[in-house]
């Protein structure tokens, strides 16, 4: 709108500072992190992440099957349900001045698991012909 060029030296620059976003924030999260807390928290990390990585997904693809979806269509809804929770949540906790530790570990312990969990639902889908 403007018609300002920017050199592509900046522009440059400025993707190569947007492509190590992600990772960042996860060594600042990981930075952050005291193990301690995780006993303190057991109870809520175990209900979170077995609602996130299996009860979410169990649901979203058996209604998802239900409708008639498959194939592609189930895996889109897999990949949509069964994802870690985002490292933004974390940062959004702290600002916001709720438990933030938590969220952190929340985000942690579901993006370790998350590997786990998502190769056990494609294997179930695939050995029932459903993708």
């Amino acid at each position: 709108m403007l018609k300002i060029n920017i050199p592509k030296p900046v522009y440059k620059a400025i993707g190569d500072i947007s492509k190590i976003a992600t990772p960042l924030a996860f060594l600042v999260l990981g930075a952050g992190l005291k193990f301690g807390n995780i006993l303190k928290n057991l109870k809520y990390l175990i209900s979170v992440n077995v609602l996130r990585l299996i009860g979410n997904p169990l649901v979203t693809v058996g209604l998802g099957k239900l409708l008639g979806f498959q194939g592609i269509e189930l895996v889109a809804l897999l990949s949509m349900s069964a994802c870690p929770t985002a490292v933004v949540s974390y940062t959004m906790a702290k600002e916001m001045n709720a438990d933030g530790d938590l969220a952190g570990e929340i985000v942690a312990t579901t993006s370790m698991l998350s590997i786990f969990t998502i190769f056990c639902w494609v294997l179930v889908l695939k050995n029932l012909g459903w993708i």
